[in-house]
């Protein structure tokens, strides 16, 4: 009996770990949202070589510290509220952060918006 409480105990917080939201800027993000962003870029390309495009490999060089992730190949595609970039228009200024592979772990998101350097990218709060 005891093994079952801990065994549901483990399941709950794995449960509620897989919930997140973000907050970049104005904009705010729902877990439906990231989900759908993670789900369109790694549709459109599971392994994205090219830094052109989305969804593209992201370097990392301003040292991000991503919540759920501690290290692997990061990929960025464009966040959007609603429904997900369609790669027609603006990207705009937010992204979601996922890893290379078909678990499609979800790291956090960023944006341009107040990064320091053109280009550049700041951890949006995580909810």
């Amino acid at each position: 009996m005891k093994l079952l409480s801990v065994l549901l105990a483990a399941f709950v917080v794995a449960v509620s770990a897989d919930s997140h939201s973000c907050v970049c800027g104005k904009a705010s993000y729902n877990n439906q949202e990231i989900e759908a962003s993670v789900n369109k870029g790694y549709s459109l390309n599971p392994n994205p070589t090219s830094p052109r495009g989305y969804p593209h490999k992201f370097n990392n060089r301003e040292n991000l510290a991503f919540p759920w992730c501690t290290g692997g190949t990061y990929i960025e595609y464009p966040l959007k509220t609603g429904a997900p970039f369609s790669r027609s228009g603006s990207p705009g200024a937010d992204r979601v952060v996922y890893l290379l592979g078909p678990q499609k772990t979800f790291c956090g998101c960023m944006t341009h918006t107040g990064a320091s350097t053109r280009n550049g990218f700041v951890l949006c709060a995580n909810q």
